[in-house]
């Protein structure tokens, strides 16, 4: 593994759009070409039929949306957030009988824009806060997002109740967020249920450093010292610096604090032994 567990921050890409029906014919024909150019990968092809799509009907709102998601894909964040915003004040402009359908897809993908950004956490929790009660059912993306969001507000009570209610739609399928949900456990000092989630992860993502040094941080806290210096050594030299940076550990993987304070003294702890 590469050692960080790239677990969330996932984008949406969602379903065929609603209201397609409102279209010119012209925009109509656009938009199937779209999304199966789409559906094949072909972002940049993808890219261009939606831009004509708004040239056609600039008040069209998924055609916004539907090219922030490629946005994305292109890996320009900032223009996503341009896109959302646009399909996000056409939706507002709107009856509340549009607010359906895939408008919840895209209060959630900027509310998870906001958060890759590292813009205001509480901004992202209002459009994440939307996209629920738009949607009115449970859904993983939008509840690990949302907890993720708490994360970064220092809400931790928060964050853990949208991890389990996340983790109960299915409860037998390890998902690498997981860890992200026994971190946060831990730092509300619900060990005993930050160790056992934690190994549950473990045995799924065996090879990933970050899960490794996660479970021996917590397992270094409940002195249980020979398992820990056992998963510490288990990874790579290069792999144990960099869980011992601090800057990394708070900017680059977001570990709660209660982790990052065990993780920075592993190494001369585990080295002194």
């Amino acid at each position: 593994g590469g050692g960080v567990l790239v677990w969330a921050l996932a984008w949406a890409s969602g379903s065929k759009p609603c209201l397609a029906e409102e279209l010119s014919q012209d925009a109509a024909t656009l938009l199937r070409s779209a999304r199966q150019e789409e559906a094949k990968g072909n972002v940049d092809k993808a890219f261009k039929l939606y831009s004509k799509i708004i040239e056609l009907e600039p008040s069209y709102p998924y055609a916004f949306s539907n090219r922030g998601n490629l946005d994305v894909l292109r890996g320009d964040l900032r223009l996503a957030l341009q896109d959302y915003d646009q399909a996000v004040e056409l939706l507002s402009a709107e009856s509340s009988a549009r607010l359906n359908g895939e408008a919840w897809l895209v209060y959630l993908n900027r509310g998870t824009t906001r958060l890759a950004l590292g813009d205001d956490p509480k901004q992202a929790l209002v459009d994440l806060n939307l996209a629920a009660a738009i949607r009115r059912s449970p859904d993983t993306l939008l509840l690990t997002s949302r907890a993720q969001a708490y994360e970064r507000l220092g809400d931790w009570a928060s964050a853990a109740a949208d991890y389990q209610a996340a983790l109960s739609l299915k409860p037998n399928d390890v998902e690498p967020w997981w860890l992200r949900f026994s971190l946060v456990l831990f730092q509300l000092g619900r060990d005993v249920d930050a160790v056992a989630l934690a190994r549950r992860v473990r045995s799924k993502f065996s090879g990933e450093a970050e899960v490794g040094i996660a479970l021996a941080c917590m397992l270094v806290d409940a002195r249980q010292l020979t398992e820990a210096t056992k998963l510490w050594f288990d990874q790579p030299s290069i792999q144990r610096q960099r869980y011992s940076d601090v800057a990394f550990l708070e900017t680059a993987v977001r570990w709660p604090p209660r982790a990052v304070s065990v993780a920075k003294g592993l190494g001369r702890l585990f080295e002194s032994l």
